[in-house]
């Protein structure tokens, strides 16, 4: 399969991902009570391949079902642990699939030299764990799109995986903390969180600081890679 081809391919599946959830109507209901009827270790095990196979061809629905029912079913720390390996299985998956359908087509439609290539990916291979990180942590950051477009990237997938996997689980620990209290009720009614955080301050407080981490780390990657970039031109 030749360059074009491939990237077609990929263009495919993200098409077909993305759009997937707006005519494949599954119960979820049905997984909820299945999860809810099996023994604790096993409802785990099902629980992450279920996680691991839907939400990797059905990006748009899934994960709020299974953020809740894993919030709901096991709690705060459990749930973490169970999605913090889901979302790196896929992640391994997606950079995988990005980088062997897309990174070729990418270097040849943009005729970049063999010059241009090796200053851009020396500019990746040197960035700071702090810009994957930056990424990772923030919120209004899809997974998907981070794993998908790293891939395209000369990143090394071992430095990559290793960056995101200790940030990636302090934003799913925060969202399943949230979660776990509020349930799906905030879906229904958003005023079902509002009245939360009156009620519990800490919640707001601890997610006030999250934020503030987040603009931190981002305004020192930013700088970091600042420097580096204008050290290789100095160079």
């Amino acid at each position: 399969m030749n360059k074009t081809l491939k990237f077609i391919a990929l263009v495919i599946f993200f098409f077909v991902t993305w759009s997937a959830g707006s005519f494949l109507q599954l119960d979820f209901e049905v997984i909820r009570k299945y999860l809810s009827s099996i023994p604790m270790a096993l409802s785990g095990v099902v629980f992450v391949f279920l996680y691991i196979f839907i939400t990797f061809f059905i990006w748009l629905g899934p994960k709020d079902f299974f953020r809740i029912t894993g919030a709901i079913l096991f709690g705060p720390y459990v749930s973490t642990v169970y999605i913090f390996i889901a979302e790196m299985f896929n992640a391994t998956i997606l950079f995988s699939l990005s980088r062997r359908l897309g990174r070729g087509y990418i270097v040849e439609k943009f005729k970049l030299k063999d010059a241009q290539l090796t200053q851009i990916d020396q500019i990746n291979k040197n960035s700071s764990f702090l810009n994957i990180m930056a990424l990772r942590i923030n919120p209004l950051i899809p997974f998907r799109f981070l794993d998908l477009g790293y891939g395209l990237t000369a990143e090394p997938q071992r430095k990559y995986l290793t960056a995101v996997a200790g940030v990636s689980i302090l934003r799913i620990f925060w969202l399943q903390s949230i979660l776990s209290i509020v349930g799906e009720s905030f879906l229904k009614d958003p005023q079902v969180l509002k009245n939360l955080l009156s009620e519990q301050p800490q919640i707001l407080f601890y997610s006030g600081i999250y934020f503030v981490c987040i603009l931190i780390l981002t305004i020192v990657a930013g700088i970091g890679s600042f420097l580096k970039r204008r050290g290789l031109k100095k160079s």
